[in-house]
């Protein structure tokens, strides 16, 4: 359950389920998200579409059919500073290699590494490039055959120790 709440006179959008923590299975796991918690609205509708488009609290609304093609882009996309540059929509058709530029803060570096996906089983590393350029990350896919494929980002912050998080996910579909 998400909510919109009005303080003073500005309406912010609150998801208190998604920012307590996470399913794991059947278990629930406790993790404090504070993401979710006045997220903004350009943000938020990547994961969220309520049924009213007044509730979206964009200027311009999605509809169904725009929403269906976004990118799958989780709170840590958002919370490692990083950007879409080339790529709007989650679908992406592609003759043997493609490009994917996410901007990223030059203030707020973030770590980012990228997998590709073939029927939920992971190809081997060199089917993928991640480079820095200044403040863009540059992945670079090099498709092995035809088929559809998954593009699997994950980031953390440069500075911190640790695994790297889901950040978004991509549909490949590789054309002869």
């Amino acid at each position: 359950t998400w909510n919109a709440v009005k303080i003073d006179v500005v309406w912010r959008l609150v998801d208190t389920t998604w920012g307590s923590g996470y399913l794991d299975g059947r278990n629930f796991v406790k993790r404090f998200e504070s993401y979710y918690f006045f997220t903004p609205p350009e943000q938020f509708i990547y994961d969220h579409l309520p049924e009213n488009p007044r509730w979206q609290l964009l200027v311009n609304p999605v509809d169904k059919t725009q929403y269906a093609k976004l990118p799958y882009l989780r709170s840590d996309f958002f919370t490692n500073h990083l950007r879409l540059i080339n790529q709007s929509t989650g679908s992406i058709q592609a003759r043997g290699e493609f490009n994917l530029i996410l901007g990223s803060s030059e203030t707020m570096r973030a770590a980012v590494i990228a997998s590709l996906y073939q029927d939920g089983k992971i190809l081997d590393d060199r089917h993928i490039l991640v480079q820095r350029k200044n403040d863009q990350v540059h992945i670079q896919v090099r498709l092995p055959a035809r088929g559809q494929y998954s593009l699997q980002i994950f980031a953390k912050p440069k500075i911190q120790e640790g695994p790297y998080t889901s950040a978004a996910e991509f549909h490949i579909l590789a054309e002869a």
